[in-house]
């Protein structure tokens, strides 16, 4: 399993906030990763939704539901986005 550290935003128009799901540049449509919350130790499962467009490789965007999941209350943050060898 891989990984990396990114900065993290909350939330996007026109995707279902009350679903587990991260966009991601660089990663599959359907992809399963998982998303670690350095600070407290949780770990959430989910599904890439498609790409950020217009920002880096270690920026994501994930859904509402993910970030209480998560404890991120801040807009922006960091987790440890893991998955497998493509």
């Amino acid at each position: 399993m891989y990984g990396k550290d990114v900065k993290v935003s909350v939330g996007q128009s026109g995707v279902d906030p009350e679903r587990h799901w991260v966009l991601a540049n660089n990663h599959k449509n359907g992809e399963v990763v998982a998303l670690v919350n350095p600070d407290t130790k949780t770990i959430v499962w989910c599904v890439v939704m498609g790409p950020t467009k217009g920002k880096s490789d270690s920026e994501i965007i994930i859904s509402e539901s993910l970030s209480r999941k998560l404890n991120v209350d801040v807009k922006k943050s960091k987790l440890i986005f893991r998955y497998a060898a493509p």
